[in-house]
């Protein structure tokens, strides 16, 4: 059980949840961004006359290493994945080794203003709240009043500049100097600018006349996988910049998984101000299979017309019946949603979806009926 029983003003930190494994696993490996050195501690060697200088260093390491425990302990319970780093990119990775199946149960949240709790399915369900905070420097802001600090932080109480508040807000910047201040209005009508939006402001003027943007993110998430299988289990999850593009990667591998249910499911809404929601129908509950897949999904915000990409490997270890994807891009405003039937047991596959519509799938020849 995870519980963070800190008192936060902000309300996009603080972690709290349970995971349950039934029974435990022998062997546990979470990866996630620390400054742990991955080749680990050195232990000292008495036998070439460096002995007392050997354990120094060996102390010395310790100590960091524990620092760097506790100050990663200390960010994945407040705010892991949650505000803006000197790293753009982030990943999270879970590796699990057991001699017996077990079942998997997580309910786990970060932060409390997460509206709509995911509902429960075979499979995982994360509901996500974005936000993008004004810091003012004041020292840079001399003509702001004690007044108008008041209405600013009303306004932006809920995160968002609406219709009504629109006329106050832009004065405000306006009286203040701020070069960008009808812009910066606009991007704030839904309460936060995403990646894909930054470019379009100048965030060094902004900080410059005072104003400095920070990104928050709260979610909630549930997963429910029961009867896992006896051997190697690895999820992880990939978020990089390549060339201003921000790409997602998942991969899993269950090996000789035999399912409980026939359907399993993915669904994430809000992140990025993206909702996905996979729905798998077919798998096999009478043998157990290998399970492996790699998706990589990225949006080339760039062009006159935005292009959805997805790139995807899979292998289920057996035909299902059928995959159903839906993809909402809530900036861009589109829609996609697909219905594939009689899939393969094994795919390459890859989609570019905008001001063109391409396809490709190659089933290895052994897997063609």
């Amino acid at each position: 059980m995870f519980e963070d029983e800190s008192t936060y003003d902000d309300e996009f930190l603080g972690m709290n949840g349970r995971a349950i494994l039934q029974p435990l696993p022998s062997n546990i490996s979470v990866a996630f961004p620390s400054t742990v050195d991955s080749s680990g501690l050195e232990l000292p060697s008495f036998d070439e006359g460096e002995g007392i200088e050997s354990l120094s260093f060996f102390l010395g390491d310790l100590v960091d290493f524990g620092s760097s425990v506790n100050d990663l302990i200390y960010d994945f319970t407040k705010d892991l994945v949650g505000t803006d780093g000197e790293d753009e990119d982030f990943s999270l990775g879970l590796d699990l080794l057991t001699g017996e199946a077990f079942n998997l149960t997580v309910d786990m949240r970060k932060g409390s203003n997460v509206a709509t709790e995911p509902e429960w399915a075979h499979g995982v369900a994360m509901n996500v709240n974005e936000a993008t905070t004004l810091k003012f420097n004041l020292s840079r802001l001399p003509v702001l009043t004690q007044s108008d600090i008041l209405d600013t932080n009303t306004i932006l109480a809920d995160y968002r500049i609406d219709e009504l508040e629109r006329e106050k807000a832009l004065d405000i910047l306006t009286r203040s100097n701020i070069t960008e201040a009808e812009k910066l209005v606009d991007y704030l009508e839904d309460g936060v600018i995403f990646d894909v939006e930054l470019p379009s402001l100048n965030e060094t003027l902004l900080e410059e006349e005072g104003i400095t943007l920070e990104f928050r993110r709260a979610w909630h998430n549930r997963l429910w996988l029961p009867q896992l299988p006896a051997g190697q289990i690895s999820l992880e999850y990939d978020f990089r910049i390549i060339d201003d593009i921000p790409q997602y990667e998942f991969d899993l591998f269950f090996g000789q998984w035999k399912p409980v249910r026939e359907q399993i499911s993915i669904v994430i809404n809000g992140l990025q101000g993206r909702d996905m929601d996979l729905v798998i129908n077919g798998l096999d509950v009478n043998r157990p299979n290998d399970v492996s897949a790699n998706a990589v999904f990225f949006t080339q915000d760039d062009l006159i017309v935005p292009r959805f990409n997805v790139i995807m490997t899979y292998d289920f270890g057996s035909n299902l019946d059928s995959v159903y994807a839906t993809f909402i891009d809530r900036i861009e405003q589109t829609r996609v949603e697909a219905l594939f039937i009689d899939v393969a047991q094994s795919m390459d596959f890859s989609a570019t979806i905008g001001d063109i519509f391409n396809i490709t799938m190659n089933v290895p020849e052994e897997f063609r009926t």
